[in-house]
């Protein structure tokens, strides 16, 4: 299941940042309100929520995605292994 970390509004469009587990770490996804899921950052097994948030806040993502900044992050690809979770959204 995803955690919710934060949400931005770009061009009236909410985007939801979301930390999704893996079997071997976890995924920093930024799930826009139509499209594909895009990936923020990968982390490892040992990383969880404190690294994802400096890489959200400290790392600028949030102020760079939201004031529209192209490039940033990737598409997630449909062979990530995410299963399930690719799928899921955060409460």
């Amino acid at each position: 299941m995803a955690q919710l970390l934060a949400t931005y509004t770009l061009n009236g469009e909410l985007h939801r940042v979301e930390l999704v587990r893996l079997r071997d770490g976890a995924l920093v996804l930024d799930r826009p309100g139509e499209g594909a899921p895009r990936v923020v950052a990968e982390l490892s097994r040992e990383e969880g929520e404190d690294q994802a948030l400096a890489v959200l806040h400290a790392g600028g993502y949030l102020k760079r995605a939201g004031a529209g900044e192209a490039g940033l992050c990737r598409a997630l690809a449909g062979d990530e292994g995410l299963g399930r979770a690719a799928g899921a959204r955060a409460a």
